[in-house]
């Protein structure tokens, strides 16, 4: 070994001993950068000389070094020296085969890939990986002990280093490294599932989760290459762990569902065919699809649930699913196996999830009704499987069946609920019907499996749902009879009565149906049977057996339909049950129970047996009992019934039975019942005192329930003792009791608790409310004032009563007619003489009434209810007819705010009415003059005869302001001396109401000195001083303002000290203000800044300072817009009086600055006025406030847009970087560019990032948006500079409004995604970036060029060519001069380089050849394009026409991409031209003409490129004309006579025609474009030509389509004819031309009539 072979190993052993002893002083000391490059050498000599292990112990020291952070800067010098000129030493490592060699290596590329946070990735993702040794070997492969000893392994080494690179790479890095690492991470992921630890696949489903699927930068095509198929198998495959079920799950939901990070397309422009067997389908997600193949829902829980979250996201993959499963394992026969049982499942969770239904208008084939019915009914379930699962003699698979019968069946009326009632939604609705049904068995198959299993009660219920809803379905009828069987058994349950009440629903629907009422030989009726149910089973049953008992009386006349009756709130079959219930367990203990329950069922066997065969004779005694009310034929017949029973202790139940059906509002006190009852139960019955008798109830029976403490508990204690609301029965157990509470006089204590009781009920009806409808009259009329005089009691609920309906009202559709006719009916007979909380009640009412409703009763003169109706008015900016506003009374005010909702029918009637409110009504006087201003000459005209009447209107506000706004606009002398000499009386008389607001008429009136008189008067008024709404308010300051002379020493100590009090007290509104400003303070913010510009130095220094502090020290204040308005006004002139470093500090700091927010349509203006803030403050002393930390904090603010705000922060930015000469791209660590997204996509991911961001340490990442780069292409414009004199106010606004505006957007998305670019900015900013632009050590500058193409940045470069400013068209020129040099540069280096002929760089030749290729063309392009401009140059600086320049820009992307459909013209077209032409539409010639001869295409298929070619041409030619000297370029080479030509042809699809007036339009929009338009190509004659043409169609189509966009066609040639007219109705040539036809041409246009 030579000498200096030896200095190096020497070296190596000093730094592993340092490196061993921790001794960072002595490793620092020989770390120097010669002895890095020798250490470098040392460890690939280590390499080449087979050393393994001194090169493992070089590589493992190598690697230490990189870890220590105090030796960051040796180690990139290290890394760089190791990666860049020795990589061939690290790919023998790592192709070495032997771990104690590879390991090291991969550890050392992870701490490669880690240091400073990424900063040398660019170097690491370039190692090729794909011969380390990842695959297992033999006896790895079936060794146990693999995964104990799996930290030693090159696997474990390598998954470390792929989970680094991804985690700190930026993520064009990731997707190269990913992409070209294909065959490694293959090798990685084939064994993953058996090799690999549980925790380091966790760390890579995370890292793969968080960089690649919630990477914004990547589309979702991009992620798709990224997570190929191959892997998402072997992803699969890892649910068999069970230590990873649930992170495999988790991430593969995401990948697969989520709309925004996953790979879920929606738009139906992605649709891929897919073909299986011989059936083909169209999808948006295919990649998915694949994935779907892959699992095996029947295997396991978890790949079960991924596929039905999938399906239920995509919906469109079921039925191709479907078809494919049935493909693959044929019908779903019955067969009792785990593979069968778990795939059965699988398929009820399928039909039964909650996916999307589609909802159809009409069904064009029938392919998609089948395809609908996928969601119903899964083709692996065919009619024949179904029939022999339902008989097949294993019970579990019956059951299975069943239930996925029944899931069927809800999907099924799932679908057709949401079909509307029209004739083409029922046509579909028959054809789904028709579908699902010969889908189906025959209903006997149902049958016969029902006959089968009587003894399994959940099979059987089962079926029993399914044959119901057979019947409801189809028109198919069965006469199966189970009834009998069902209630002979000896003992039931919850399941028994749902099987009952099954079979009552399917007996109604049968052939043959049940008499329930007649009892079955000795035994009980049905019905008497099922009131039994809860005395021998249980009180828990109640609920189900009265539901029951409540349909199968439905359909009689046994009970009144509480349903339909409007007055019967509750199940009078609960009532039944649980009277027995309450009567049962009372006599339980006695001996003769059983006798006395037995003569209570033979009583009412015999009465509904009565009512059922003769229910018309006991209606009609009903209607005698109780005429008034519609009494129950069951409680008449039962009456007449007890006188046959002997004991009388049945009558106790009688007694029972009708108190709980006085709670369901059964009217059972209305009537006059004749029933004999012992004294002891009287009380019972007496309704009128039902609290006083609740005593007695509750002392013969205790009570537990809910429904049993509405019968019993004490009014004032319910509230307490009652849980929540649960069944509709128990909200009508607590309407009754309110109700029976107004019988009596409630107390305080019982008010209170009903109060509680309505809160209750509220909260029951908001969440039930089909169960409990509110608004419907018999609930509310009981409890709403019934007259205008109603007792106190009353009048309190009805106030409940209005404040729930209200609460609802604001979350349910409540019907409300019939309560608000009601409430109108009370309006219209309301008395003086009524109470005033009555009139309180119908004032908070009057919500609850229509726009016409509320004029009706609008006249009313009840002060209380007429406030209440005009502020409605007012607040529903109801229009209001003039007729009904004179007759009006009430609040003047209020009245005066509808003045400018008046539907005029009359104007002299309006004259009449103003004459008539000048001096009574002078509020409404006022607001009529300033909507009506001809109405002040009536004023004028009064004036001269009732010139004494004036005098009083100068007492009040409203009259000053009447006087003022008249006089202004008169010119009147004697009114104005009127005014004048009123004004000043009443400032000498001390008129302290109306002092400020007579400021306005005296400052226009009377002369200087007088001014100065009334300013004294008012200073020595203490009471006008002290006064805040006074002294500080806009008129005084104004009239300050006028008097205002700086040689008055006098004036001018005053009006200091008014500036310094106006100044205290801005600041203490601001910083004692909890809720919004007053809007008399804004008037007078609004003005104060003029009193700032004007007077600055009257402004005190540390007042203006405080001042500052707390409004930019305020989240709240700094979002506001006037607020910022003012505070930018104020600091133009005055931000050298303030602590501009503190200040300023305070508010870029400040989280609600609206900078610090993405553009949204609220924010716009205090984003601009936040930037000229920030400004204003930093010009106020640039040397001392340009720092670091402040560049740092304005560019994270910085979006790099032509918005105003962003053009204020880059003049500060750049005045920053001129005083500390340092830019802050020094500090930028990452460059992101974000790929282009959908509006959905980007409402589902999130806010975009910023252009520059920041983590914890300082370091910038910069995010290029590529959306943002294109609009910029797009929509190249001239970017006005700043104002030339900061301190104008007017100068500011005035570079607002000339800078874009933005107004089509959303969102903060949508709006930022709107924003241009800074195209100076950009270019600049692409120098600093490493990716785009590279410095080489000899100083050369190396473009890629790859990289510029792909990010638009070319393209934009190449734009602004044509920009109008030649400053950035100069920096353009440079830069594509650059690349021009770049690239001839980089083909002579290749030129001259020596090929090398191993086999692994045989690929490097190909891709060069390649390259050289597109380099080539790119070369041709870029020469043409700046022979072109220097042509221009020369020739006096002469502009090339934009849309040459622009069009030629488009090609940058063409020839980038050689899969482009226009990629073989543009390349003909380049190479046909030494120059491009600066006359001449780029690429016109070879496109409009369809057979050119360089076509290489013909026939057909050469047609169909042809409208593709054209489109584009059109649409790039519409997007490239800007300025009016493009107009020449389109005058050559026949263009629009040959557009012209080509809107004639019929041949041409509405689509082109489109783009084709889309240019005749951008054509008008330039200065002269019409009259070039009409002069050159009649072209206001062609538009009117087709106009008619498209109107005449219109009128004779009857296509609804085609008629729909006729419409729409004849509306866009409409607006062309009227702008292309009105843009030259006044040019007297073209007049002249048209023979004076413009007008009519208009006229004919904008007639409706053709």
């Amino acid at each position: 070994m030579s000498k200096y072979s030896s200095a190096n190993v020497q070296l190596v052993e000093d730094v592993e001993s340092s490196i061993q002893a921790s001794d960072l002083v002595r490793l620092a000391e020989l770390l120097t950068d010669h002895n890095l490059i020798q250490l470098a050498q040392a460890w690939q000599s280590f390499s080449t000389a087979n050393q393994h292990r001194k090169l493992r112990d070089c590589t493992l020291a190598l690697t230490k070094i990189i870890e220590i952070p105090e030796l960051a800067s040796q180690a990139k010098v290290l890394l760089t020296e190791i990666l860049t000129n020795h990589n061939r030493a690290l790919h023998r490592c790592l192709d070495s085969h032997r771990p104690q060699v590879a390991n090291p290596a991969l550890d050392l590329l992870a701490a490669a890939a880690r240091f400073k946070n990424g900063a040398l990735c660019d170097l690491v993702v370039g190692i090729d990986l794909k011969n380390v040794a990842l695959a297992p070997s033999k006896t790895e492969l079936s060794d146990p002990q693999y995964l104990q000893d799996f930290a030693s392994t090159t696997r474990a080494h390598f998954g470390a280093l792929f989970i680094d690179i991804l985690r700190f790479s930026r993520p064009t890095q990731r997707q190269d490294f990913i992409l070209a690492q294909n065959k490694a991470i293959g090798i990685w992921f084939k064994y993953i599932d058996t090799h690999t630890t549980s925790e380091l696949i966790r760390q890579t489903l995370e890292v793969y989760g968080a960089k690649v699927l919630g990477e914004h930068a990547y589309r979702k095509t991009a992620k798709a290459k990224l997570i190929p198929a191959s892997v998402l198998k072997k992803l699969v495959d890892l649910f068999a762990l069970k230590d990873v079920r649930d992170d495999v799950l988790g991430f593969m939901i995401t990948l697969t569902t989520d709309k925004s990070l996953g790979l879920v397309y929606e738009e139906p422009l992605s649709q891929q065919p897919l073909t299986i067997g011989s059936q083909d389908f169209f999808v948006n997600n295919k990649h998915i699809f694949t994935l779907l193949t892959d699992l095996k829902p029947w295997v396991d829980e978890y790949q079960s649930r991924l596929v039905l979250k999938i399906l239920h996201t995509l919906p469109e993959l079921i039925p191709v699913y479907n078809f494919r499963m049935t493909q693959v394992i044929g019908p779903h026969e019955p067969k009792l196996s785990s593979f069968w049982v778990g795939y059965s499942l699988f398929l009820l969770g399928l039909i039964s999830s909650d996916c999307h239904v589609p909802v159809f208008s009409s069904l064009d084939s029938l392919s998609s009704a089948e395809s609908t019915l996928e969601l119903v009914l899964p083709s692996q379930l065919s009619k024949t499987v179904v029939a022999k699962s339902l008989v097949h003699e294993s019970k579990l698979i019956r059951q299975i069946v069943a239930n996925l019968f029944l899931a069927s069946f809800n999907r099924f009326t799932q679908i057709i609920s949401n079909l509307g009632s029209s004739r083409a939604d029922l046509a579909v609705s028959k054809t789904l019907t028709d579908l699902f049904f010969a889908k189906l068995p025959n209903v006997s198959v149902v049958v016969g499996a029902l006959n089968d299993a009587p003894n399994d009660s959940i099979l059987f219920l089962a079926l029993s749902k399914v044959l119901q809803n057979y019947l409801e379905t189809f028109p198919v009828s069965v006469t199966a009879n189970y009834l009998d069987s069902l209630i002979s058994k000896e003992s039931s349950n919850g399941l028994d009565i749902a099987i009952l009440n099954t079979h009552l629903q399917i007996q109604k629907m049968s052939a043959g149906s049940i008499k329930w009422w007649n009892r079955q030989g000795g035994a009980s009726s049905l019905f008497t049977t099922l009131c039994k149910l809860p005395v021998t089973l249980g009180e828990s049953l109640l609920p189900k057996v009265a539901n029951v008992l409540d349909e199968m009386c439905r359909s009689t006349s046994i009970f009144t339909d509480r349903k339909t009756d409007e007055h019967i709130w509750g199940n009078q079959a609960y009532a039944l049950c649980h009277s027995l219930y309450v009567f049962a367990v009372h006599f339980k203990s006695e001996p003769d129970a059983e006798t006395l329950l037995q003569n209570v069922y033979s009583l009412l066997d015999e009465t509904v047996s009565r009512c059922a065969r003769a229910p018309y004779g006991y209606i009609d005694k009903a209607a005698k009992i109780a005429p008034t009310a519609h009494l129950s034929a069951f409680v008449v017949a039962l009456c007449e019934q007890l006188k046959f029973v002997s004991d009388p202790r049945a009558s106790l139940w009688l007694v029972l039975f009708l108190r709980e059906l006085a709670l369901a509002n059964e009217p059972v006190q209305e009537a006059e019942l004749e029933i004999s009852v012992p004294e002891a139960y009287k009380p019972l019955l007496d309704f009128q005192d039902f609290e006083k008798n609740s005593e007695a109830y509750r002392a013969l029976f205790a009570h537990e329930s809910v429904w049993d403490l509405l019968i019993s508990a004490p009014l004032k204690t319910l509230s307490d003792a009652l849980p929540n609301i649960i069944t509709s029965i128990e909200a009508a157990g607590i309407l009754s009791r309110i109700k029976f509470s107004l019988k009596g006089s409630p107390t305080k204590v019982e008010l209170d608790c009903i109060e509680s009781l309505f809160t209750r009920l509220e909260n029951f009806a908001s969440s039930n409310p089909d169960d409990f409808r509110a608004d419907a009259q018999k609930f509310w009329k009981s409890f709403y004032l019934s007259s205008t005089n109603c007792p106190s009691a009353e009048v309190q609920i009805s106030r409940f009563t209005v404040e729930m309906l209200y609460e609802l009202s604001q979350s349910l559709k409540l019907d409300l007619a019939e309560f608000a006719a009601h409430v109108v009916l009370l309006i219209s007979t309301l008395t003086e003489s009524d109470s005033t909380q009555t009139k309180q009640v119908l004032a908070n009412s009057v919500w609850a009434l229509d726009n016409q409703s509320l004029l009706k009763v609008s006249n009313v003169t009840e002060p209380v209810v007429s406030h209440a109706i005009l502020m409605t008015l007012v607040d529903r900016q109801t229009l209001i007819p003039f007729s009904l506003f004179r007759s009006l009374s009430g609040d003047v005010r209020l009245r005066s705010q509808l003045v400018r909702f008046l539907q005029i029918e009359d104007y002299h009637d309006l004259e009449k009415y103003f004459k008539s409110c000048i001096f009574t009504e002078t509020e409404i006087a006022l607001e009529l003059v300033i909507f009506y201003p001809n109405l002040a000459q009536i004023v004028s005209d009064t004036f001269k005869i009732e010139k004494s009447k004036f005098e009083t209107l100068f007492s009040s506000r409203a009259g000053v302001r009447l006087m003022d706004l008249v006089e202004s606009q008169l010119d009147s002398a004697e009114f104005t001396e009127f005014v004048h000499v009123q004004g000043l009386q009443r400032v000498n008389e001390k008129h302290f109401e109306v002092l400020n607001v007579l400021l306005v008429p005296l400052s226009r009136t009377i002369s200087k000195d007088e001014k100065a008189d009334v300013m004294s008067a008012l200073a020595a008024i203490p009471r006008f001083n002290n006064v805040a709404s006074q002294v500080f308010s806009r008129e005084y300051l104004e009239f300050i303002m006028s008097i205002m002379d700086q040689s008055d020493s006098s004036l001018v100590l005053y009006f200091r000290t008014w500036c310094e009090r106006s100044t205290l007290y801005i600041t203490k509104m601001f910083a004692e203000t909890v809720g919004e400003l007053p809007e008399e303070f804004k008037a007078f913010l609004d003005g104060f800044h003029g009193v700032a510009h004007k007077y600055s130095e009257y402004l005190p220094a540390h007042l203006l300072d405080s001042q500052m502090e707390v409004i930019l020290g305020s989240s709240k204040w700094v979002s506001s817009e006037y607020v910022v308005r003012y505070v930018a006004s104020v600091l133009l002139d005055s931000s050298k009086k303030i602590n501009g470093s503190k200040i300023l500090q305070i508010f870029v700091n400040n989280e609600s600055n609206a900078l610090k927010t993405l553009p949204t349509k609220e924010n716009l203006q205090s984003r601009f006025y936040s930037s000229v803030i920030i400004f204003a403050i930093f010009r106020s002393n640039v040397s001392k406030l340009s720092s670091r930390d402040l560049q740092t904090k304005v560019v994270q603010l910085y979006l790099g847009s032509t918005r105003p705000e962003d053009l204020v922060l880059k003049q500060i930015l750049n005045q920053i970087e001129s005083k500390i000469a340092i830019s802050w791209v020094d500090n930028v660590t990452s460059w992101d560019f974000l790929e282009d997204m959908s509006s959905a996509e980007l409402d589902a991911t999130g806010e975009l990032p910023r252009l520059v961001t920041a983590d914890k340490r300082g370091n910038l990442t910069v995010n290029i948006n590529k959306t943002l780069i294109n609009n910029a292409i797009l929509g190249m414009e001239f970017t006005p500079g700043l104002p030339s004199d900061f301190t104008k106010w007017d100068d500011w606004m005035k570079f607002n409004e000339s800078c874009n505006s933005l107004s089509d957007f959303e969102n903060a998305n949508s709006i930022y995604r709107s924003l241009k670019y800074d195209a100076e900015f950009m270019m600049l900013l692409s120098l600093n970036n490493e990716e785009l632009v590279k410095i080489e050590e000899a100083g050369s500058v190396k473009f890629d060029l790859k990289n510029l193409a792909s990010s638009g940045l070319l393209q934009l470069i190449v734009t602004n060519l044509a920009n109008e400013d030649s400053r950035i068209r100069q920096v353009s020129e440079k830069l594509l001069r650059g690349v021009a040099s770049s690239l001839e540069e980089e083909e002579n280096e290749k030129d001259g380089a020596e090929m090398e002929v191993d086999a692994t760089e045989d690929t490097k030749k190909t891709t060069g050849h390649k390259f050289q290729k597109d380099s080539a063309i790119f070369k041709v392009y870029l020469g043409n394009l700046l022979r072109l401009y220097g042509d221009s140059i020369q020739e006096d600086g002469k502009r090339i026409p934009s849309v040459v320049i622009l069009m030629l820009s488009n090609l940058v992307s063409i020839i980038a991409d050689p899969s482009h459909f226009l990629y073989e013209k543009v390349y003909h077209f380049l190479l046909a031209y030494p120059k491009f032409k600066a006359m001449e539409l780029p690429l016109f010639k070879a496109i409009a003409l369809q057979f050119s001869t360089d076509d290489k295409d013909s026939g057909i298929r050469d047609q169909e490129g042809y409208y593709r070619r054209l489109s584009w041409l059109l649409s790039t030619i519409k997007n490239s004309i800007c300025s009016e000297l493009d107009l020449k370029v389109l005058s050559r080479d026949a263009f629009m006579e040959w557009l012209l030509n080509l809107s004639a042809s019929p041949y041409v699809a509405s689509s082109l025609q489109l783009q084709i007036w889309g240019i005749v339009s951008k054509i008008q929009s330039l200065p002269g474009g019409s009259d070039w338009l009409i002069r050159g190509y009649a072209a206001l004659l062609t538009l009117e030509a087709k106009y008619l043409e498209a109107e005449q169609t219109n009128c004779v189509s009857t296509n609804t389509a085609e008629l729909a966009a006729q419409r729409v066609k004849a509306s866009n040639y409409e607006k062309l004819v009227m702008r292309t007219g009105l843009t030259v109705v006044g040019n007297k040539r073209i007049r002249e031309w048209t023979f004076d036809d413009v007008p009519k041409i208009l006229k004919r246009a904008h007639s409706d009539e053709v």
